[in-house]
This record gives C-alpha cells, structure tokens and sequence, in this order.
C-alpha cells in the first residue's frame, strides 16, 4: 500500500530503460525509497514503493500473466484489504466504462492501477474526495503516473507554476488539478482513468457527490442510519488488522467514532497527543478512565530546535512540499511512534459533514436556492489571510479572494439548482478536504495505514442526505453520539459544555457554549474594523530556528535555489521579520522553507544522477 510510478510508452518514442530506471533513482534520492516489486507489461512499466512503517501490499498478479494490479493508500473492497481486496476487486467488471453500481463496495483513501498488456492499456481509479493524491505528466513523450510529485518534477524537469506557487505561499495548499510545478497535474476524485499509447484515452466518473445531496438523493440519511454506517466501518476495519489505533480528542468527531468502535465490540486502543493541560488531552484522558480504555497519552519529541528541523527535513519526503514542513514534521513524529505498535490508524477528519460545517457564511438564508456569495466564502474561508504584496515575481490580474472566487465557481459547476448547503458541502469536500487534508492524509499513508470512517461512502451519504435542519448548529452530531452511548455524550467536550442535544432539561450545562457564542460573535465583528491584526497560529513552529547554521545559510536571498520565485525585497523583509520575531508570519515563511528545501533536494538529486 505504498507509492507508485508508472511509464507508459508514447507513440512515438520506446519506453528507455533508462527513463524508468531514472525514475526509480529519483525515488531513492528524494524520498529514500527502493521498489519492492517492478513488473514490465507490454509498453507499461510499474514499480511499487514500500511505507515506513508495516508491510505495504504489492503487484497482484492473476492467473494471466499479462494483467496486474496494484495501490497505493489504505483501501477497502468487499470487506477485506490488501491484495485480498485486489484480487475480489479484479473479479468484477472493473474497467473505464465502471459505474457506480461497479464500484459501490470499494472505500478507503486510494489509488489503484490495473493494467493488461494484451490491450496496451493501464487504469487509474481515485478515491471518492480525490484524497490520496496521485499526479500524471508527459516526459520525453512517454507518460509518466505516480503518487510523488516531486519525484514527476525531477524526472521532468518542470519549472515552477507560479499560480500553483502563489496559492501555496498564501493559504498553504493547491487547488484544482494544480502542483507547484507547470505540466504536472493531479488526477480528480472518483474517476476511472484509461491510459493508452501514453495518453489519456478516457476518464468516466463513477461516484458524484451531488447524487447524496439532501435535495437529490434517493433516500433520506439520519442519525440511526449514520450509526449504523459508522458502526459498520469499524466493524470492517476490525476484521481487518489487530491491532487499530483512534485518535481521541476532546471534540464531537472522533467521541463519534468511539462510540461507533464501542458497538461494534471490536478491539480498538486510543491515544492522544499534546501537552498535559491541552483541552483536548483533558478530556481524552477523563473518556479513556471512565470506559476503561486501552489507551496512550503521547507527547511530541521535537523539543530542541535541532530536532525539529531534522524533523522538517524529514517531512519534505511524505508532503513533495505541498504541505508546510514545520507542521508536518510533528504529525510524523506521531505516526511514527504508533506505527511501531499499531497496524492502522483512525482520526475524525470529515466529520464535519454531519455538522453543517461553514454554514455560518449563508447565515440568514441557510438552505435556500440561490444566496450563495462565492467571494464570501472565499474571503472567509480560503484567503483569510491575505497575501504579501509584492512578495512573488510573479504578477497576476486578480486579488486573492477573487481568485479564490472563480475555483469555487468552478467547483459548483452543475449545482446551481440545488440549495446553498449543498453547494458549500461541495466546496468543503471537493476543495478543502481533497487538497488540504488529503494532502495531510497522502502523507502519512506513506508512513503506514491511515483511515477516516467519515470519508466512507455510506457514512457520508447518510450525513449529506439529512435534511439541513437535522445537521446545522451540530445537531446531528449530538444527537448521534447521544444515541451510540449517552454516557459518552454527557462528558463535557473540550468546550467545556457536553455533546448532549440542547434541550429545557440539559440547558444548565451550556453556560460555556454561550461564552464561545459571544467570543465568536465578537471575533466576526472585529473583521469589519479598521486596523484588525491578521490571524496568528497558536503554535510558534520557528522558535529558535534562526539559531540552527545550515537553515540559516540556506535563507539567504542571494543563494536561494527558488529565489526566481520571488522579488528580493519583499522576501528580504519576510525573512528578516521572522528572523527579528520569529512568531509575526511564521506560516508564510513556513512556505516560502518548504519549497526552498523542495527546490534543494530536487536540485541535488539531479546533480548526484548526472554525476553517475
């Protein structure tokens, strides 16, 4: 279940050995990996990559040697995983012209290829939010697939893409089928591609969003239907490893989860990162005690500035740069641990579907047709932060929040007849959970296996097709972990207040939900005054930074590898800002370490291939 490169020969030109072979070198220089399996069929070559941690599954091969099969990520077929699901997956009418009725049983963050040299053909079927991220472009008129895109852009030798770079340097993600690097593309969600004669012959959608939206759905999701849902992957996720791991914190999202493990009676331990007085280790810790859980409070073990930029150094392997290294590099020091001890992990992430998540920015008209401000949405949820004037070489026509405006446009195409929630369900999905947190979850599959039962299919059906009455204001969330163990929803979430539904008879408890009610009220406010500070990230990521030689040299503007990137004066100030007050823009400047040491690897592993 590790990563994946696949060539494929162009019309006219013969796949070189040396193409794929150089390839396979870029995987080791860059990310430290040698394939476990390589298998050549016809015109395709394929290699697979091996996780961190635990054995990753590899090419499956039929009783025809001419067809093969393989993935990346942590997938689920017909309630088994790992090539059993690849074998069961292969007896079905997989193919280009798949349709949803073909693939209902598959769930999971995946990508997999399949090929048959007997066609000259191979397949690529994403998962359904496009989460495991997987990346195609064209090299010496041979086709290039694989799950790195950093490796795609050594191997290319592609130069940056400024609109992919800006997007990265203001927000900290990409979006639409963008990279940092011009020619390399993502693959979308829920997709059967068909590769041929290096091309791209056909792409067909097997799943749709829209389709569990309240107002198209064929049926009608509610809390008992979303129990069950839930209940039934961790019931499968049981069945499949012995010893699975949950994140537990002190929100709604994985107490939900834990109550759907509860049920299922399998056999799950828990674990919590974070300082002693962290809400969130609080509260873990006070559910663990009062089940009777197996479970494991975790501290991180980046302490010294040394520690944590060998860890940011580290990062850059799992992320190609798409993420910040400075907050990755504490994500992977905790998967690192627990994969020694545990097979698979689980977290909450999604689960703010059954939430009404964002539905504030369509407050009054929550649930109408129409009433839907793309620049709003854009302005308070994607370019809050704004962008440094001048920063990038680069000029473009547009501000930020109308750039922003125009990929959420594009991103409802075909949705103007439903209501306003489903269109910022959409947006949610489709944008943030695809290019941020799968980014985050592309990352740590490569670690070792990760899940999140509310990107299931059947739990995000059963949450997107409740009426928006059901789900706005967390109702359906408390209600849901309410019913999957009331004693778990009395205990007060991190908040303070409990995940028990408001109602006359618990109302007293609430007094701090209506605290956070007036803070929040407050907070929207002070946007609209003059002078308002840009928002600050709770955690200083850079402290003592400056102190470490080799970044510090590596930061200076007359040397920097990806200096083309940016004007000199504006990124001189960035970088004497952070060095003077190293909390003022530390994420910014985050951005601008993590492609300077993206732009240093790539650089230094072209060189150490030319010299051999």
């Amino acid at each position: 279940m590790g990563q994946l490169l696949i060539i494929q020969e162009g019309g006219d030109a013969r796949l070189r050995q040396d193409l794929f072979r150089t390839g396979i070198r870029y995987f080791h220089e860059l990310a430290g990996l040698t394939p476990t399996q390589e298998v050549r069929c016809g015109a395709t070559a394929v290699a697979k990559f091996p996780k961190r941690f635990g054995p990753a599954t590899g090419i499956v091969r039929g009783s025809d040697p001419k067809r093969w099969m393989c993935g990346a990520g942590t997938w689920f077929y017909d309630r088994s995983t790992g090539a059993e699901a690849l074998q069961r997956l292969s007896a079905t009418s997989l193919g280009p012209d798949s349709q949803d009725r073909d693939l209902a049983g598959i769930d999971g963050l995946f990508a997999i290829a399949f090929g048959d040299a007997a066609k000259e053909e191979f397949c690529i079927l994403t998962d359904r939010l496009g989460s495991l991220h997987v990346y195609m472009a064209t090299v010496d008129s041979c086709l290039v697939v694989s799950t790195s895109s950093m490796v795609v852009a050594a191997l290319a030798k592609a130069a940056w893409d400024p609109l992919g770079c800006r997007e990265f340097v203001a927000v900290g993600s990409i979006y639409e089928k963008r990279t940092l690097f011009q020619g390399i593309e993502k693959l979308p969600p829920a997709s059967v591609f068909r590769f041929q004669d290096g091309r791209l012959k056909s792409q067909t959608k097997y799943w749709d969003v829209s389709s569990a939206m309240y107002d198209a759905a064929p049926f009608r999701g509610d809390v008992p239907a979303l129990a069950g849902a839930l209940e039934e992957v961790a019931t499968t996720i049981g069945r499949n490893f012995n010893r699975p791991v949950m994140d537990l914190t002190g929100g709604f999202d994985s107490r939900a989860i834990l109550g759907a493990v509860l049920r299922s009676g399998k056999s799950f331990e828990t674990v919590v990162n974070g300082v002693d007085d962290l809400p969130d280790v609080l509260v873990a810790n006070r559910i663990a005690a009062q089940f009777g859980l197996n479970h494991r409070h975790q501290k991180s073990s980046l302490d010294t500035p040394q520690q944590v930029w060998d860890g940011a150094k580290d990062a850059l392997a799992f992320t190609d740069g798409e993420y910040e290294v400075l907050f990755y590099n504490r994500v992977l020091d905790v998967h690192s641990r627990l994969a020694r001890d545990f097979d698979i992990s689980l977290n909450g992430s999604n689960g703010e579907i059954a939430k009404g998540y964002w539905w504030e920015l369509l407050f009054p008209f929550i649930g109408w047709k129409g009433h839907f401000d793309d620049r709003r949405v854009a302005a308070g949820r994607f370019a809050f932060e704004g962008e440094m004037s001048g920063l990038l070489a680069h000029r473009f026509d547009d501000d930020l929040a109308g750039h922003f405006a125009g990929i959420i446009h594009r991103a409802n195409a075909g949705l103007e007849h439903h209501p306003n929630t489903a269109k910022l369900d959409n947006v949610y999905l489709t944008l943030r959970m695809q290019r941020w947190q799968g980014r985050i979850a592309s990352a740590t599959n490569r670690v070792w296996n990760c899940t999140s039962p509310f990107m299931w299919r059947r739990p995000m059906e059963m949450a997107l097709s409740a009426p928006p009455s059901m789900r706005v204001r967390n109702r359906m969330v408390r209600r849901l972990i309410e019913y999957l163990d009331p004693k778990l929803a009395a205990i007060p979430l991190a908040q303070g207040y409990p995940a028990l539904p408001l109602r006359p008879g618990t109302a007293h408890l609430f007094g701090p939900l209506a605290q956070e009610l007036l803070f929040a009220a407050t907070k929207r406010l002070r946007r609209f005054l003059p002078g308002r500070r840009q928002p600050q990230v709770s955690v200083n990521p850079i402290k003592g930074l400056w102190s470490i030689e080799e970044m510090s040299q590596m930061l200076d503007p007359k040397t920097m590898v990806s200096g083309s990137l940016y004007n000199d004066g504006p990124l001189a100030g960035l970088l004497r800002q952070s060095r003077d007050d190293q909390f003022a823009g530390s994420r910014r400047f985050g951005r601008v370490l993590t492609i300077e040491l993206l732009a240093r690897r790539i650089q230094a592993a072209g060189r150490k291939l030319a010299a051999t």
